[in-house]
């Protein structure tokens, strides 16, 4: 262990490098996101604002901004610079579990316990599209490297692949206890081989036979 930053006094959430490695933002319980010189240990900034669990943060690629998620419902924006938060996101009925930025900085994604995922302008604030389709919390978000797709895991047991310019749902990823299988909104179903190069190596889930799949069949044409 290089170093232990200590100054939270509830427990810390989440963690997230700026793109130039020079800080470290942490989210905590205790209400408040810390930023952090891990060179040195020293805490260059608290940022206050939240009034419940802070529960994810995330730098824009260009580190001039950095968003928090927690469960008083909303996303906070702010200036690393100086710790001003410059835009609160108001519109998730429930916890706001996870939050990302598109890797060019123009969208940012959170996810929600009111079962939905929602794709934001930081630059003013505006909600451009609310994804519906998980049963469950949707506790993770992360944007593909081109930033036309999202993924989004939830407690419902799937990852869903989102399309972000339309906002609709490109596939399901069900994991099973015997494996995984990728389900198309029409209800097809694939063997998880034949995407290893699109998904399967990245979420590390198993492979099938040919044909291994067939008696699940029903079960996942009824996952959307």
């Amino acid at each position: 262990c290089l170093r232990t930053l200590q100054g939270h006094t509830r427990y810390v959430l989440g963690v997230a490098f700026s793109p130039d490695g020079q800080r470290l933002a942490s989210a905590s319980h205790d209400k408040s996101v810390k930023i952090w010189r891990p060179s040195d240990g020293a805490c260059l900034r608290t940022l206050r604002g939240h009034t419940s669990s802070v529960n994810s943060v995330a730098f824009s690629p260009d580190g001039q901004r950095l968003a928090s998620a927690s469960d008083d419902h909303s996303v906070k924006i702010w200036r690393p610079s100086d710790g001003a938060c410059f835009r609160t996101l108001r519109g998730h009925n429930g916890s706001v579990n996870s939050v990302a930025f598109a890797h060019d900085g123009q969208r940012l994604v959170s996810a929600s316990s009111d079962h939905s995922v929602k794709i934001w302008n930081p630059s003013d604030g505006a909600c451009l599209r609310t994804l519906q389709g998980h049963t469950g919390s949707v506790l993770s978000v992360a944007f593909a490297h081109d930033g036309q797709t999202l993924a989004s895991a939830s407690d419902d047991n799937s990852v869903k692949i989102w399309d972000v310019a339309s906002g609709e749902l490109i596939s399901t990823l069900v994991h099973m206890q015997d494996g995984g299988a990728v389900v198309w909104p029409d209800g097809r179903y694939s063997m998880p081989g034949q995407y290893a190069g699109e998904f399967w190596w990245t979420i590390g889930l198993c492979r099938f036979e040919p044909g291994e799949l067939d008696p699940y069949a029903e079960r996942f044409r009824r996952v959307e």
